[in-house]
């Protein structure tokens, strides 16, 4: 039994050999882990996959194929904490080519040069690029640079209708166009993506022109804006996701209503701005006070984180005033500190 076990032992030896020296022989190139120019690849099934960098490594170049194996994908969190600066693509086509999920969270990149206009990209994968300064794209796919920021072209799910998408604007670049002394005007785009702006060094305050329809969940994370202005007077023509913005206690969002039944609307539609009532102001409000014209789908009189409000006379809503607030703001809920 001894023997038969240790014939078994290097027959297998000696057929991973012959495997691997077969697969090189024949251009192939065994499963395994890889390091050269300092990326880190992946083998498998003579598919290539990028896993990081090497530790010290600042600049390295995505390559289209790797040992004459194409090289699919760089995957989800490959470059996260990481010390490289600039990622370069070749002026090739890659073929079938996806990022995964916050491949570059927390990163010391820089630049990104040549981004394939084709590549697979889906949530999240661009988040945590604070350092990024500038962007770049090369071939013919969804994905161009518009003012420097990063734009797609995609076609609306549910009215297959074409649609232009804000994906990254770099958080360390000041924006080039619809920019003047803090305030940035977002327009020209019919959505921003998730984490567009995340980390963004330069804007203070946001106006949302009536064009956008959408903003995506934390589209500004880690910005501390100073106010947001809505344009669109079709409150049920604009989408802001409730977690687009870092909410705080100084944070005024500035919207078209110019009357009490308008405000009202606003404030109720649990489309928009969900939790953000102690924040919402009419466009004309100009008070620097803190002060609140309202909460949302309020149920009866009370009290509630500190706020004293009463219903109108008709008993459905909170009583909303334009020109004056409805209480003094006495404490803040957690989110607000």
């Amino acid at each position: 039994m001894k023997k038969f076990k240790i014939f078994s032992a290097l027959a297998l030896s000696t057929l991973a050999l012959t495997t691997g020296a077969f697969l090189t022989a024949c251009g192939g190139v065994a499963d395994g882990m890889y390091t050269e120019n300092g990326l880190i690849f992946k083998v498998e099934n003579q598919s290539v996959y990028i896993t990081g960098a090497e530790e010290g490594a600042t600049e390295v170049t995505i390559p289209a194929e790797f040992r004459d194996l194409t090289v699919y994908a760089i995957e989800e969190e490959a470059f996260k904490d990481s010390t490289v600066t600039k990622i370069s693509f070749e002026e090739k086509d890659y073929r079938l080519f996806s990022i995964g999920v916050h491949a570059f969270n927390n990163s010391a990149v820089k630049e990104i040069i040549n981004l394939p206009a084709n590549v697979t990209m889906g949530d999240k994968v661009l988040s945590g690029l604070k350092n990024l300064e500038k962007i770049t794209v090369y071939g013919t796919g969804e994905y161009y640079i518009e003012n420097g920021n990063l734009i797609k072209d995609d076609t609306d799910l549910f009215t297959n209708e074409e649609i232009k998408i804000l994906v990254l604007a770099p958080a360390n670049m000041q924006p080039t166009a619809n920019f003047d002394n803090g305030t940035y005007t977002i327009t020209g785009v019919d959505e921003v993506y998730d984490y567009a702006f995340d980390s963004n060094r330069f804007i203070t305050d946001i106006i949302i022109e009536e064009d956008v329809k959408r903003i995506e969940s934390y589209a500004f994370q880690n910005v501390t804006l100073n106010s947001i202005t809505i344009k669109n007077t079709d409150r049920f023509d604009i989408f802001i996701d409730g977690t687009a913005f870092d909410a705080h206690k100084d944070l005024k969002i500035y919207v078209p209503a110019t009357t009490d039944y308008e405000m009202n609307s606003w404030l109720g539609n649990t489309n928009y701005l969900q939790s953000h009532n102690w924040l919402i102001h009419p466009e004309s409000c100009t008070r620097d006070d803190m002060h609140m014209h309202g909460l949302r789908n309020t149920l009866a009189d009370g009290t509630i984180w500190g706020y004293d409000y009463s219903l109108n006379d008709e008993g459905t809503m909170a009583n909303i005033k334009i020109n004056s607030s409805t209480s003094a703001m006495q404490s803040y809920p957690d989110y607000m500190r």
